[in-house]
């Protein structure tokens, strides 16, 4: 014991086997990659891989076993939560108190704040019918511009052209023309907005118009795609940067804490 006279404390090794979880494990992994930072391969159910660069970790590689051989699988057992050692890519710099993102191959690098948010947003537009006259407004929680508009309706639409209009204030950016023999589930499109007063704030409405022509009765969607005009968008807290945190960094390393 007295050889932890004045040593401190550490986070290091401070896990819950409450927390450890069984999973099958893709991509290329060797014995190696045991204690490197993992997170979910949503291309497949009940699958985690190695953190890609920006990748969200979700725990550390605890357990790897090739079973390709005799059951066609990898599996590996992955932990979610305690004081966990990480190593950084080599040129990283990681700093106390710093949230972590994957850096490729199951390292670790700093999470900056403008990292954590897209740069483009998606908003939903619902209406009555193409068939009904409607207008309806939704806003925009960045600064930017429609870059793209869809359209899909759940119903055919059989008499007339019905034509959706979406615009910011008086200008018309985008519009979306349902044919006469349009079929229900039938994405229509408008992937080369206006450019002319294409210009949202933070909060800004967007506008839009069904002109109820035709006799589509079914519920329609228009999707509204906002592409940031400053780029990536800093958020304070995201559910990526709140759920670690760095406590001790070392030569190659950092120990963080998972919840």
């Amino acid at each position: 014991m007295s050889g932890l006279i004045g040593a401190g404390v550490t986070f290091n090794g401070l896990t819950h086997r409450d927390f450890y979880y069984p999973a099958l494990i893709s991509g290329t992994v060797v014995a190696a990659d045991v204690g490197k930072a993992v997170t979910q391969d949503k291309t497949a159910a009940n699958t985690i891989k190695l953190a890609g660069d920006g990748d969200e970790i979700i725990g550390r590689l605890e357990v790897y076993e090739d079973r390709t051989q005799t059951e066609g699988i990898k599996v590996a057992t992955f932990t979610t939560k305690g004081g966990l050692k990480f190593p950084v890519k080599s040129g990283e710099t990681v700093a106390l108190g710093d949230a972590i993102q994957g850096a490729g191959a199951g390292e670790v690098k700093t999470l900056a704040v403008s990292d954590a948010s897209d740069t483009e947003v998606s908003l939903e537009a619902p209406l009555a019918a193409l068939g009904t006259a409607e207008t309806v407004y939704v806003t925009s929680p960045i600064a930017g511009k429609i870059v793209r508009v869809d359209g899909v309706s759940s119903a055919a639409n059989g008499t007339d052209i019905s034509t959706v209009t979406v615009s910011i204030g008086a200008a018309d950016i985008a519009t979306l023309a349902f044919p006469a023999d349009y079929a229900a589930g039938t994405v229509i499109s408008d992937a080369t907005p206006e450019a002319t007063g294409n210009v949202l704030t933070a909060g800004g409405a967007i506008k839009v118009v069904t002109d109820g022509a035709g006799d589509g009765a079914g519920k329609a969607q228009i999707t509204i795609y906002v592409e940031s005009i400053s780029g990536a968008v800093p958020v304070a807290h995201t559910s990526h940067d709140t759920k670690n945190r760095v406590w001790e960094v070392g030569a190659g390393y950092v120990i963080v804490t998972l919840d």
